[in-house]
């Protein structure tokens, strides 16, 4: 989903994300590793980490508190539309959330699988109920980090608008 912010000045938003961010560092899966296990047990972790770009930043920041590893990566660019200057802020999850999710739900989906194999006379049989009930239980265990991601996007979002004292956006 996109946000769209409309601007006066580019350069003032572009130094108030400069000033927001404490750790300046590009987004690469490595740095989303690095510092998730930096601040893992950090329950204070207030680091946004990120960089900027003469039109445009990218921002995230771990939290364990408000979503764990299923936060939001801001990705910020200044557009011109209509003659209007325009901040469109995307946003995505990060590498790190969406591995853990496709890892656990595999993990449940093998696990559910192989429990379920029969072998009757040489001939393989699958309990295709429990496999059906395993498969729901775990699109179901999966809408939690995808719950936490959502929550999270929003409250960052509304973060940054207030931040940049910009009220005035449309979607």
């Amino acid at each position: 989903m996109k946000h769209y912010l409309i601007l006066d000045d580019t350069r003032a938003v572009i130094r108030k994300i400069d000033k927001l961010i404490t750790v300046p560092v590009e987004n690469k899966w490595y740095n989303h590793f690095k510092y998730i296990f930096k601040y893992f047990w950090d329950d204070e972790n207030e680091n946004i980490l990120g960089k900027t770009y003469s039109e445009s930043f990218c921002i995230w920041q771990y939290n364990s508190i408000w979503g764990g590893i299923f936060y939001p990566i801001i990705f910020g660019t200044i557009v011109n539309k209509n003659g209007s200057t325009i901040l469109e802020l995307k946003t995505k999850l990060n590498l790190c959330g969406k591995l853990f999710s496709v890892i656990v739900f595999l993990g449940m989906m093998i696990g559910a699988i192989y429990s379920n194999i029969i072998k009757i006379n040489n001939e393989i049989y699958f309990n295709s109920k429990i496999i059906l009930l395993a498969l729901i239980v775990s699109i179901l265990f999966q809408s939690v980090p995808f719950a936490a991601y959502i929550l999270t996007r929003i409250q960052t979002i509304k973060f940054i608008k207030k931040y940049l004292s910009l009220e005035n956006s449309f979607s």
